[in-house]
């Protein structure tokens, strides 16, 4: 009895510690990721906005119409800047993401007429009271573009192996609470034709140390249905290989069902699908793996995975379904897919500082470089 409370007492406190640690790490990564870039961008538009309107002054004379230009081009100019050097947005939420940015930012600018209205009494030339209204409601404004214009930012997830040479503290203490979720490859003989014994222990000890994360898990075997009552309790998304899906489909729809978890299917690069136009109504979930040789770390992208995403990204149900992309995957490659997640292992565990290498994932920018 004492030992399940000191056991429970244990896991609450790991459990708010994460919690501490997950805010004080997104407080960091605003101000280190895309904070910064963010107010310059802001500078930089409101100062083009009136330059510009400071031009249309000379040639019309309708004042409310000057404003709505000038602050029109403005935020264009904002929008670009940040879909192009501040933020990963799939394509495929291109216009999701301009239609909110302009309808937050437009917001903002009634907003700041409305102080201007309250504060009359404090006669400002119109070019001073735009950055300092702009300045007073900025932070709300910045909180609402990340959580909704830019909401379909690209997730990075670390990968680590289920097995029991992975040294899963070590590889916490590397990258803490990071990477946006953790992606596990559990790979036996029957997939390889190497024993690659999967280790349930770590599986345990990375939901302890990651409690506040999504755990994904890719089963790389002919015969998932050996780990799935081993594994059910400590993942979130379990991905099975697409052939082993339509051989045993009805298992699959059992565990979506009665154990109310998510399933998603893997699709290996090197493998044909010229005859997939559909996917099964329950899947909404899609994992690329875009090497050759499945299980080893460290191997180069496989360039074939850019038609097997396009083909793909033109699917019907398209906005029904997440891509994720799994191997070979660098800061330089990032920017070039268009898809809801990635995966890595080496380049973010092999870099010098796999903190700031999952920024550099995570906003494809050139921190420290």
């Amino acid at each position: 009895m004492i030992n399940i409370l000191i056991e429970s007492m244990e896991k609450n406190l790991t459990m708010v510690n994460n919690l501490i640690f997950l805010s004080n790490k997104y407080f960091v990564n605003i101000l280190d990721k895309t904070f910064f870039p963010y107010v310059l961008i802001g500078v930089f538009s409101i100062f083009c906005e009136l330059l510009i309107r400071q031009i249309l002054l000379q040639l019309f004379s309708e004042i409310l119409y000057i404003n709505l230009v000038s602050l029109f081009i403005g935020i264009l100019i904002a929008f670009y800047l940040n879909y192009k050097i501040n933020f990963k947005i799939p394509r495929l939420y291109f216009f999701y993401s301009f239609f909110f940015f302009f309808t937050i930012s437009f917001s903002s600018y009634f907003i700041q007429n409305f102080l201007k209205d309250i504060f009359e009494n404090i006669n400002l030339e119109y070019n001073l009271s735009r950055f300092i209204y702009s300045g007073i409601i900025f932070i709300i404004i910045y909180y609402l573009h990340l959580k909704i214009s830019f909401r379909f930012s690209t997730k990075v997830g670390l990968a680590i192996y289920l097995n029991k040479n992975e040294k899963v503290k070590e590889i916490y203490n590397l990258v803490e609470l990071y990477p946006d979720f953790i992606h596990l490859d559990l790979i036996d003989k029957t997939f390889s034709g190497k024993d690659k014994s999967p280790d349930f222990e770590n599986l345990k000890l990375i939901k302890k140390l990651w409690p506040t994360h999504k755990i994904h898990l890719h089963i790389m075997s002919t015969k998932p249905e050996k780990y799935i009552e081993k594994i059910i309790d400590f993942t979130d998304l379990i991905f099975v290989h697409y052939e082993v899906y339509l051989e045993k489909y009805k298992l699959f729809e059992e565990i979506i069902k009665i154990k109310n978890k998510k399933i998603g299917i893997a699709l290996h690069v090197k493998n044909n699908y010229e005859e997939l136009n559909y996917l099964p109504n329950n899947i909404n979930e899609i994992l690329i793996l875009a090497i050759n040789n499945p299980g080893i770390s460290g191997q180069v992208f496989d360039n074939r995975t850019h038609g097997l995403i396009n083909k793909l990204n033109v699917f019907p149900n398209r906005k029904k379904f997440n891509i994720t992309i799994d191997g070979g995957i660098n800061e330089k490659l990032i920017s070039k897919l268009n898809c809801e997640r990635v995966v890595s292992n080496s380049s973010i565990l092999h870099s010098k500082n796999p903190k700031i290498q999952i920024l550099n994932f995570q906003t494809f920018s050139k921190i420290n470089k």
